[in-house]
């Protein structure tokens, strides 16, 4: 019997050995891994949440580049309207362009040099119309319709006893 007990006792002494050096596995083993998985774990959060803010910037800079080309697109057109150094000789086709098409004679007089404004320069131009009153109105209609920036400050206006009016519209026109 007390060799019965002894050996009850190495069994129990032997099971608590393997059971400490299970748990001291588990120790060595386990938790690190459980804190490896946990910080990996924070550390996929955090990605997220970077990624998330990266997501929203990338779609701010998609929105930002479509407004530019949709600007650009715009600029592009409105240089257009401009007249670059050199090129009077296209606000004078223009203009005959628009005679020839309401049947009234011009005459058209560049004022030499320029006058600066903000970021373009204003070119005075002096265009004296001769035809019947509904001609002379249908190009003063036409004129917001030329490929080109061109105002008009004042016009006056009067007639001869034979029935031609005669215009005399004092306008701008703008380089670049």
């Amino acid at each position: 019997m007390v060799f019965k007990l002894q050996l009850r006792h190495r069994a129990i002494g032997i099971t608590a050995i393997a059971l400490a050096s299970a748990l001291l596995i588990l120790a060595i083993l386990i938790v690190p891994i459980v804190s490896g998985i946990v910080s990996t774990s924070a550390e996929i959060r955090d990605l997220r949440a970077q990624l998330l803010v990266k997501k929203q910037a990338t779609k701010e800079i998609r929105v930002a580049l479509e407004q530019f080309r949709a600007a650009k697109a715009e600029v592009q057109t409105l240089e257009t309207v401009f007249l670059k150094p050199g090129e009077e000789l296209r606000l004078i086709t223009s203009l005959e362009g628009v005679a020839d098409a309401t049947a009234v004679s011009q005459r058209i007089e560049l004022a030499p040099g320029t006058v600066p404004g903000k970021d373009y320069k204003i070119l005075p131009v002096t265009i004296t119309l001769r035809g019947n009153a509904l001609s002379v109105l249908r190009y003063l209609s036409l004129l917001p319709t030329l490929p080109l920036a061109v105002t008009v400050n004042s016009t006056s206006m009067g007639s001869d006893g034979s029935g031609a009016v005669t215009a005399t519209l004092h306008a701008n026109a703008y380089l670049r």
